[in-house]
């Protein structure tokens, strides 16, 4: 329905199987095309992650964005191309990428007492708890994922919660620590899928949790914090910025 009354060129993720698919099976003229994993007219590779952000080149073009995630990388890409389109100098689209303002609690880092702490508490769904720990495992130093209950799940809520814990298993996260009612099967599945018993705890209430951490956390370690909202996880993160101080 979009496609019938546009008019211009489409610009599509690549990378999406479905679209990927679609493209190959269907004409519209003209396509742009853009990913990081498949061959595309905007491909980011040369990918590079640190604490300030993603450094990646276009078409040979580096272009940096201060926060961290393929997310950023496939939405910096549309930006890019529009002003690309619309030929906006590419200095102008870089200055204006590497300008962005991180929004509050979503992936937002803060450095204090030489850790940091990825505060990621607005909200959780699966795919965003799995994009947050595939950051984390991309970073150096130890890394301690605090994951809580994404709510509204219903019946599938022990399943999707089970698939993170097997999926957290397969990453080089150092430590586990999990809250609530639903996030032992995270932990339960993480352990069955071979992660450390002796690095993971389990607590009820964030306040056990805070008192844990504190005594966990060391100098250069990467912590993130994440659940659904209800779970009040920025509870968390002020807790150890408070007792840190």
């Amino acid at each position: 329905e979009i496609l019938e009354g546009l008019k211009g060129p489409m610009i599509v993720n690549y990378d999406n199987d479905l679209l990927h698919e679609w493209i190959n099976q269907n004409e519209y003229n003209p396509i742009i095309t853009f990913g990081i994993h498949e061959r595309s007219d905007y491909q980011a590779c040369n990918i590079s992650y640190d604490l300030d952000g993603t450094t990646y080149k276009v078409n040979n073009k580096k272009v940096f964005v201060p926060v961290i995630g393929d997310a950023f990388i496939y939405n910096s890409l549309v930006a890019f191309i529009i002003g690309d389109l619309y030929q906006v100098d590419y200095e102008k689209i870089c200055e204006v990428l590497k300008n962005l303002k991180r929004e509050p609690h979503r992936m937002e880092f803060i450095t204090q007492n030489d850790y940091t702490i990825i505060d990621d508490t607005y909200n959780a769904s699966y795919d965003s708890v799995v994009y947050s720990l595939d950051v984390l495992s991309r970073l150096k130093g130890r890394k301690i994922a605090v994951l809580g209950d994404i709510l509204e799940l219903g019946e599938f809520s022990e399943d999707i919660h089970r698939k993170i814990g097997k999926y957290l298993a397969g990453k080089p996260i150092d430590y586990l620590v999990t809250v609530g009612s639903m996030s032992c099967y995270i932990e339960d599945e993480a352990i069955k899928n071979g992660f450390s018993l002796q690095h993971t705890r389990h607590f009820e209430q964030n306040e056990e949790a805070i008192n844990y951490l504190d005594e966990l956390i060391e100098a250069g370690d990467i912590v993130l914090v994440k659940a659904s909202h209800g779970l009040f996880f920025i509870q968390i993160v002020e807790g150890l910025l408070h007792e840190n101080k």
